[in-house]
């Protein structure tokens, strides 16, 4: 981890006296007017571009200017500012975060996505968000809908859905570094650098380390203190005018402090000991985008997701495959039908550790889905209908059947 940030600092030095051109400057939001405000468009509604004023849910956008003038250093503490979200700090490196209540660590009706790439850890039922640390500067905006989005994103979305969607590599070129230190905070450095080859191809790439350290508790020592080191790249191709290409690709690892409760066969029968959870792990991402020229898209986003998870408690890998394909025209004036389909195989290894024992200790299951929804305008710019149905079999349950009317 030492070889790692002094590696970081380097590549800070390095990157320091390259000049970022002036267009790179973020827009304030003082220089939109109020109908571009409200035109704002959102896709986690409805799985396609739309105004944020014609969306037909509760949705909040947090956008590149409210992340840079928070000053917010987490995902959730950016969350804090959504109505409508209980965000809560469990230690110094946990949090709780759900929507419509029923929250706790691992919120299991919550669905949690990073440009389409779903972070929810099928084990745990929940996200695990002191492992997510994410350049924030990175980051377009925040959709976050709250309400049921099973129709279309599956059956995590029962209580809401956050889509962190980050920028496109076009939008950070040039040099970034950026270094804090405080006392609890004690470390995070930054350092990102965008280029473009030819006409049509931009790059991205970053590298991020942030330590923390524990918090303070009257009963015993605390031990949840976190580190965290992170890296990665982003390649953008625009292949024509109507289509476009990305691949992303990051690893991460890191560990965070935890005390737990040890069951013991003798008197006292239980003790506090304090424990290192080790994380680590990576993914590929792809995504191929075509405009129609008959006022429609077509996408193909596929990923492959490993992460491990070790502590006192529990030894967790999991490997996922996911595969998407999404299709958006305007079959009869009037309707604007979205369909898609979708295949995710998840790869689960559970070894044996002091306290737990999974039988089988490997399961591999498999999802898949299908949906379609038709947009219908009843009355031009003033009613909108939205009807639709998502289609999945999973390997617990079998067939589920999520219908929706808006």
């Amino acid at each position: 981890m030492i070889s790692f940030a002094l590696s970081l600092f380097w590549l800070a030095a390095t990157l320091f006296f390259w000049p970022m051109p002036a267009w790179c400057a973020p827009k304030s939001l003082t220089d939109f007017s109020l109908e571009e405000l409200m035109a704002m468009e959102v896709t986690s509604v409805a799985k396609a571009p739309q105004p944020l004023s014609q969306a037909a849910a509760a949705v909040f956008v947090i956008n590149a200017e409210d992340i840079r003038r928070s000053g917010a250093g987490t995902i959730p503490d950016l969350l804090r500012m959504v109505p409508g979200m209980q965000v809560a700090k469990i230690d110094a490196n946990k949090w709780a975060v759900s929507a419509r209540g029923f929250n706790g660590r691992f919120a299991n009706k919550l669905l949690v996505m990073i440009d389409g790439r779903s972070i929810y850890t099928p084990l745990f039922a929940g996200v695990h968000w002191e492992i997510h640390d994410l350049v924030l500067e990175d980051v377009e905006r925040i959709e976050v809908v709250r309400g049921p989005g099973g129709s279309l994103w599956g059956a995590n979305a029962v209580n809401g859905v956050i889509n962190i969607i980050t920028r496109h590599a076009a939008h950070t070129q040039g040099t970034l570094v950026s270094a804090a230190a405080g006392s609890e905070e004690y470390a995070s450095v930054t350092a990102r650098h965008g280029w473009q080859s030819g006409d049509d191809n931009h790059f991205r790439i970053f590298a991020k380390y942030s330590g923390q350290g524990p918090g303070e508790a009257s009963t015993h020592e605390p031990s949840d203190d976190l580190h965290r080191h992170r890296a990665g790249l982003r390649f953008d191709r625009e292949i024509d005018p109507r289509t476009s290409l990305t691949l992303q690709a990051e690893a991460y690892g890191g560990k965070a402090g935890q005390t737990i409760v040890e069951p013991l066969l003798i008197a006292p029968y239980a003790r506090q000991i304090n424990d290192d959870a080790d994380f680590d792990g990576g993914f590929l991402l792809g995504r191929w985008q075509k405009e129609l020229a008959t006022a429609g898209d077509l996408s193909v986003q596929a990923y492959l997701d490993r992460g491990s998870y070790e502590d006192f408690v529990f030894d967790h890998r999991l490997t996922t495959y996911d595969f998407d394909f999404q299709h958006r025209f305007l079959p009869l004036p009037r309707h604007e039908l979205t369909w898609g389909l979708g295949y995710r195989r998840m790869d689960d290894r559970l070894d044996s550790t002091l306290l737990t024992s999974f039988a089988p200790p490997k399961r591999t299951d498999h999802l898949w889905s299908a949906f379609v929804q038709d947009r219908i305008t009843l009355v031009p710019e003033r009613l909108e209908a939205t009807l639709g149905t998502k289609w999945e079999h999973n390997d617990y349950t079998g067939v589920e059947w999520q219908p929706n009317l808006r």
